[in-house]
């Protein structure tokens, strides 16, 4: 009797097993179906009731975009990121050429080297304990 149960018990666990399998596999499958057939993924159709009582019949596109860009800008060339400094104008700086506001302040690093003379690499330039752009927003100068 007791081989019995365990055979059973065995049994049912390759079971489930099996089905967690399928059903994984299943909904893999169904996934790049659909990445790899976009057109037929993006419509969902959706039935409403209005305040009126009438029935209406809403369609929404999904857009899928693709994993990387196509085209590769001709800024991205010399301005990983885009905020008006060269890469090379960066290095010289200091300031980090993958992100526009390298101290995080709030101020792109072009604006605050040629508009305020802030330093791009601290967030309160003067060390007055507030946020260039805090002082700048304000009405304060975020130099003194």
């Amino acid at each position: 009797m007791n081989k019995k149960i365990i055979y059973i018990l065995s049994l049912f666990i390759l079971v489930v097993i099996i089905v967690y399998f399928v059903f994984f596999f299943y909904n893999r499958y169904k996934e790049n179906k659909t990445i790899n057939n976009p057109q037929n993924s993006g419509n969902v159709s959706v039935n409403s009731e209005n305040n009126n009582g009438n029935s209406e019949n809403i369609t929404e596109e999904t857009i899928v975009l693709p994993a990387k860009p196509e085209v590769i800008p001709e800024w991205y060339a010399s301005d990983k990121d885009g905020d008006g400094l060269t890469d090379d104008e960066e290095d010289t700086l200091g300031t980090n050429k993958f992100e526009s506001d390298t101290d995080f302040d709030g101020i792109s690093d072009k604006v605050e080297i040629e508009d305020y003379k802030t330093n791009p690499l601290l967030a309160d330039t003067d060390g007055d304990g507030y946020n260039d752009a805090v002082e700048i927003n304000s009405g304060y100068d975020p130099l003194k």
